[in-house]
C-alpha cells in the first residue's frame, strides 16, 4: 500500500493529478476482485484540494478481503 502521498495543486486549478502503482493482491484459488473507494478511481486522478482517502478492497471467492487505504 503506498504512503501517504502529497501534490501540490495543477497549475492554476483547484485541484491536483496524482498517479501511483495500485496495489495488487494474489489468493491460491487464483481469483482476486479488486475494487476501490471512490469507485470510479484511474490512475491518474483529478483529487480536490484537501486529505483526500483511497482505498483498494481486494477479495477472493470465499469473500476474505483485504484493504489497503491511504491519504493523497
Amino acid at each position: 500500500c503506498p504512503q501517504k502521498i502529497y501534490r501540490k495543486t495543477d497549475n492554476g486549478k483547484a485541484f491536483a493529478t496524482v498517479s501511483w502503482t495500485p496495489p495488487t493482491a494474489t489468493d491460491n484459488s487464483g481469483h482476486v476482485t479488486m475494487s476501490t473507494i471512490p469507485s470510479d478511481l484511474t490512475v491518474p486522478y483529478a483529487f480536490n484540494i484537501g486529505d483526500n482517502k483511497v482505498t483498494y478492497i481486494a477479495t477472493d471467492p470465499n469473500n476474505l478481503k483485504v484493504i489497503c487505504s491511504f491519504t493523497i
